[in-house]
């Protein structure tokens, strides 16, 4: 339900979220908060704030709404903003009748309101209320709001009031040190020295009184010499920047127009503190350069951050990439960066493509501009198919496809891509193969190699390659060429249906494919090829093959050729002992690159063959080569399938620090399952603790979702409901199969109260639980 809510929202159909909402008594959802906090959000941004006000007063008692936290914020935000303390006041005193009580947030937007329309006394009060909520080490994070009422007093004139406030602050509020409270002779300060420097002296007293948390607030105001003193002192305590905070440092150098500064501790100043650069601070520096109108110099940095660990460019980066640019006229680079964004599956927004193809027609480049037209409109029907097919409704995809042309949609490419793959993967190979035939030869079909590519995958896994291999034959008739992935399909079909003269044939055809540098990211096919006539008892023919290719395919150096007595290898040798020299051979004759490295080493981690990959990466790394993040994936990925997890855990701890390698969320997913899978979840919940103060790795819903299962297959329920409600609360929503997992075993356990609740949520978002839970709750 909230996601139809917000599909009503972006769709600007408030009045249909709002019946929605209204009726989800009927659909038996019995917790209401997401949606009510979803809608509530939406109709304060539309600012209709009358509307806002009577749901909230309709629904906030209703007890289908678990927390009003949230709701009350957003209404309280929308009144101070409108100048409407006073009311606000009003309903942050009564919080605690709403069976809630203010959060940092409450406190920060109240303050706010009451400084801005100088209801000082009002504020003065609220201060006081918030010393009998704080614990006995003080609150570092409360001195936002004071600085808002301390400020607000001396703007207003009363210095002496606001030092008396200070004193009070100090000691009650930041529980300071007492020498903190005699280092500043506060009595000496009055409106004679000015407010300017009663501002700085609080200032100054709050840096060195306070647990270090002042600098975010004076980047937010753009005060950046006083956030560095706050940074200064936080170093001569023994607390390094974190990068919140130099994300904060460098927008406020963006504000003012420093953006070469704020480039600078991007480049200089994050590497000296030892800290790793994430995406949100690159984005941040990016749009700087872009309202700065150096968009030439944040395609730049876009290029950079592709080479960079750790660091992978999303969508908002290229967004404000491709905005920048189309603000500075250059369309045409625009144009190129958004086709790079499509190809990682990155959508651009409507503003992006209407500005670019009104920038595209100006400049007479009518074919590109209709080209982006097309691709905007056929991706809409691509969301569309998708939606039907999670839904498992097939039919209505297959008709929405058919239908296209009546909503003047005339790229289908990715719309009948999308379709061919979810029938391919329901195992509907009829439908998938009449659609492919009443479709492929259309002109609205632009590409069809991954079409092609998905049926012939499709067709060897049933143990029909020799149909696939005139698939194969055919796509010539198609208009296009076959790609990496099309050889390594049909190769690996013939191969293991032991066709291994057509398997042959097709190396050869391979050849004259292939540069004068030779490819080295085909040596999976040759190896899939040789392994099998080595299987097969045809060492000679495979020995024979191997230095054709060594000569033709991977235009090895001759000195490669010859280090190698081929002919003193046959049958008596073994197989075994002719694959380890094969091998070998391709090791040793094999293009110097990343590629072809980075290739031959992830087919031996596939195959569980942890030891030759090994000898891979030892010759990479004396070439002056280094392991890429997929690679030490892949590497942990073959150790927790051989169940040795204690060293999947040590390559990344030590052998990626070693290696200058940040681990990404994804090898610590397949680390965390082979832990899970090990019945050793209790330290896989230890891992995901570390990975939330780790930088640049952030746990996301697959993250979540493994834990949760093992401490489930663990009989550990309660951790595991803890945890889920960690995910839940940063939106990650778990899967139809984990509730009911984890709902059955808190039944089983006793714990009936915790598995209603999970029901509720679980309901609230419209998945319906199996019927076994209904038996489980009785």
């Amino acid at each position: 339900f909230v996601t139809a809510i917000k599909s009503y929202g972006r769709a600007g159909m408030l009045n249909e979220a709002l019946s929605l909402f209204k009726n989800l008594r009927e659909f038996n959802c019995v917790d209401w908060t997401q949606s009510f906090n979803t809608l509530l959000e939406m109709l304060v941004k539309e600012s209709k704030l009358e509307a806002a006000h009577r749901l909230f007063l309709e629904n906030s008692h209703g007890w289908e709404v678990k927390s009003r936290i949230k709701s009350l914020n957003l209404l309280m935000d929308a009144l101070c903003v409108r100048g409407n303390s006073l009311l606000v006041l009003q309903l942050f005193q009564e919080m605690d009748y709403q069976g809630c009580h203010p959060d940092k947030e409450s406190y920060q937007i109240l303050m706010k309101g009451l400084c801005e329309e100088r209801r000082l006394n009002e504020a003065t009060h609220l201060l006081y209320s918030m010393f009998w909520r704080i614990s006995q080490k003080g609150s570092g994070e409360d001195i936002v709001v004071y600085r808002t009422l301390l400020n607000a007093l001396c703007d207003n004139g009363q210095v002496e009031e606001a030092l008396e406030i200070l004193g009070k602050i100090l000691r009650k509020g930041l529980k300071a040190p007492k020498r903190h409270h005699q280092r500043f002779d506060l009595s000496e300060c009055g409106n004679d020295r000015g407010i300017e420097s009663a501002k700085n002296l609080i200032n100054e007293a709050l840096i060195k009184g306070c647990i270090p948390s002042l600098a975010l607030d004076f980047y937010g105001e753009g005060r950046v010499i006083e956030a560095e003193k706050v940074v200064h002192e936080m170093r001569r305590r023994g607390f390094w920047p974190l990068p919140l905070m130099y994300e904060a440092k460098v927008a406020a150098l963006c504000r003012e127009g420093s953006v070469s500064e704020a480039v600078k501790v991007l480049e200089e100043e994050m590497a000296e503190g030892n800290c790793v650069r994430t995406v949100r601070i690159c984005n941040v520096v990016l749009k700087g350069l872009c309202d700065a109108g150096k968009s030439e110099l944040a395609v730049g940095y876009l290029k950079k951050m592709a080479k960079q660990v750790g660091c992978v460019a999303n969508k908002e980066t290229y967004g404000i990439v491709v905005d920048g640019l189309c603000r500075d006229g250059r369309f045409i680079e625009a144009n190129r960066i958004s086709e790079e964004m499509l190809i990682k599956s990155y959508c651009p927004c409507d503003d992006t493509y209407n500005v670019l193809i009104r920038g595209l027609c100006s400049m007479g480049r009518q074919y590109e501009a209709v080209m982006l037209l097309e691709e905007m409109v056929s991706l809409v029907f691509v969301t569309a198919i998708k939606s039907y097919g999670r839904a498992g409704m097939l039919n209505e995809a297959l008709s929405l496809f058919k239908n296209l042309r009546e909503f003047n949609c005339v790229d289908w490419t990715q719309s009948f891509n999308t379709l061919l793959e979810m029938l391919v993967k329901e195992s509907k190979l009829e439908a998938a193969h009449r659609l492919f035939l009443e479709n492929s030869h259309g002109w609205e079909v632009k590409s069809r190699i991954k079409s092609l590519n998905l049926l012939m995958d499709a067709l060897c896994v049933r143990g029909n390659s020799l149909l696939a291999l005139q698939l194969f034959q055919e796509m010539d008739y198609q208009g296009c060429h076959p790609d990496k992935e099309s050889y390594q399909i049909l190769m690996k079909g013939l191969c293991e249906e032991r066709r291994l003269n057509e398997a042959t044939h097709l190396l050869y055809s391979m050849f004259w494919r292939i540069s004068q540098k030779g490819s080295g990211e085909d040596i999976v096919v040759y190896r899939t090829l040789l392994n099998a006539l080595c299987d097969n008892g045809q060492v000679e023919e495979a020995l024979e093959i191997l230095g054709k290719i060594l000569r033709k395919g991977l235009k090895a150096p001759k000195r490669r050729h010859q280090r190698f007595d081929l002919s003193e290898c046959g049958d008596d040798r073994g197989i075994e002992s002719a694959k380890n020299l094969i091998n070998e051979a391709l090791i040793k004759g094999c293009i110097p690159s990343l590629a072809s490295y980075s290739a031959m080493a992830l087919d031996f981690y596939s195959e569980g063959r942890v030891i030759e990959a090994e000898k891979v990466v030892h010759e990479m790394r004396c070439r002056g080569f280094w392991p890429s993040p997929l690679m030490y994936e892949a590497k942990v990925a073959a150790l927790c399938r051989e169940g040795s997890v204690s060293e999947a855990v040590k390559v990344l701890e030590e052998e990626m620090a070693e290696g200058n390698c940040v681990p990404t969320v994804r090898i610590c997913n397949v680390v965390l399952k082979g832990l899970c899978d090990a019945g050793k979840s209790e330290l896989a919940v230890g891992y995901l603790k570390k990975m939330a103060k780790q930088v640049g790795c952030v746990a996301n819903k697959e993250t979540y979702g493994i834990v949760v299962d093992g401490l489930c297959r663990d009989g550990k329920f309660i951790e595991a409901n803890r945890i889920l409600e960690e995910m839940l609360i940063k939106s990650y929503c778990p899967c139809d199969d984990t509730y009911n997992i984890l709902i059955r075993g808190l039944c089983s356990m006793g714990r009936q109260y915790e598995a209603v609740m999970l029901l509720e949520e679980m309901v609230s978002q419209g998945k319906l639980p199996h019927l076994s839970i209904w038996n489980s709750l009785v």
